[in-house]
Protein backbone atom coordinates (compact mmCIF):
# COMPACT_ATOMS: atom_id res chain seq x y z
CA UNK A 1 0.00 0.00 0.00
CA UNK A 2 1.09 3.05 -1.25
CA UNK A 3 0.61 6.75 -2.09
CA UNK A 4 2.46 8.48 -4.72
CA UNK A 5 2.31 12.21 -6.50
CA UNK A 6 1.22 12.41 -9.61
CA UNK A 7 0.24 15.78 -12.00
CA UNK A 8 -3.21 16.05 -11.37
CA UNK A 9 -3.18 14.87 -8.05
CA UNK A 10 -2.23 11.77 -5.44
CA UNK A 11 -2.28 8.19 -6.56
CA UNK A 12 -3.14 5.41 -3.72
CA UNK A 13 -2.27 2.08 -4.15
CA UNK A 14 -3.62 -1.26 -2.43
CA UNK A 15 -4.76 -4.75 -2.75
CA UNK A 16 -8.07 -5.91 -2.19
CA UNK A 17 -9.34 -9.53 -2.56
CA UNK A 18 -6.19 -10.24 -4.56
CA UNK A 19 -6.02 -7.88 -7.01
CA UNK A 20 -4.39 -4.94 -7.17
CA UNK A 21 -6.58 -1.35 -7.04
CA UNK A 22 -5.18 2.32 -7.67
CA UNK A 23 -7.29 5.76 -7.12
CA UNK A 24 -6.63 9.05 -7.74
CA UNK A 25 -7.12 12.10 -4.98
CA UNK A 26 -7.27 15.26 -5.59
CA UNK A 27 -6.15 17.73 -2.81
CA UNK A 28 -3.40 17.06 -0.31
CA UNK A 29 -1.19 14.18 1.38
CA UNK A 30 -2.79 14.03 3.87
CA UNK A 31 -6.46 13.67 1.91
CA UNK A 32 -4.63 10.69 0.50
CA UNK A 33 -3.50 9.08 3.45
CA UNK A 34 -6.79 9.97 4.49
CA UNK A 35 -8.38 7.73 2.29
CA UNK A 36 -5.96 5.04 2.49
CA UNK A 37 -6.83 4.31 5.79
CA UNK A 38 -10.56 4.82 4.99
CA UNK A 39 -9.77 1.41 2.01
CA UNK A 40 -7.83 -0.33 4.28
CA UNK A 41 -10.42 -0.54 7.19
CA UNK A 42 -13.17 -1.31 4.51
CA UNK A 43 -10.81 -4.12 3.56
CA UNK A 44 -10.49 -5.46 6.86
CA UNK A 45 -14.27 -5.04 7.31
CA UNK A 46 -15.58 -6.93 4.12
CA UNK A 47 -17.29 -3.70 3.14
CA UNK A 48 -15.04 -2.68 0.07
CA UNK A 49 -16.90 -2.37 -3.04
CA UNK A 50 -20.19 -3.59 -0.94
CA UNK A 51 -20.31 -6.54 -3.16
CA UNK A 52 -21.09 -10.07 -1.38
CA UNK A 53 -18.93 -13.04 -2.18
CA UNK A 54 -20.14 -15.61 -4.53
CA UNK A 55 -19.59 -19.19 -3.27
CA UNK A 56 -18.02 -21.10 -6.29
CA UNK A 57 -20.02 -24.36 -6.76
CA UNK A 58 -18.44 -27.17 -8.59
CA UNK A 59 -19.92 -28.43 -11.74
CA UNK A 60 -20.11 -32.00 -10.29
CA UNK A 61 -22.05 -31.14 -7.21
CA UNK A 62 -24.21 -28.37 -8.80
CA UNK A 63 -25.53 -31.48 -11.23
CA UNK A 64 -25.60 -33.86 -8.37
CA UNK A 65 -28.42 -31.32 -6.69
CA UNK A 66 -29.95 -30.47 -10.30
CA UNK A 67 -30.79 -34.17 -10.50
CA UNK A 68 -31.87 -34.47 -7.14
CA UNK A 69 -34.32 -31.52 -7.23
CA UNK A 70 -35.70 -32.91 -10.52
CA UNK A 71 -35.93 -36.60 -9.39
CA UNK A 72 -38.22 -35.02 -6.28
CA UNK A 73 -40.29 -33.19 -8.34
CA UNK A 74 -39.34 -30.14 -7.98
CA UNK A 75 -41.09 -27.66 -10.20
CA UNK A 76 -38.18 -24.86 -11.17
CA UNK A 77 -38.96 -22.18 -8.98
CA UNK A 78 -36.26 -20.61 -7.15
CA UNK A 79 -34.76 -21.81 -3.80
CA UNK A 80 -33.89 -19.63 -1.19
CA UNK A 81 -31.04 -21.03 0.96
Amino acid sequence: MSIRKLKKGWQIDYYADGRRTRELVFGSRKDAELALSKRKIQIKECKFFNIQKIKKVKLKDFSRTLIFLRKSGHNGERMVS
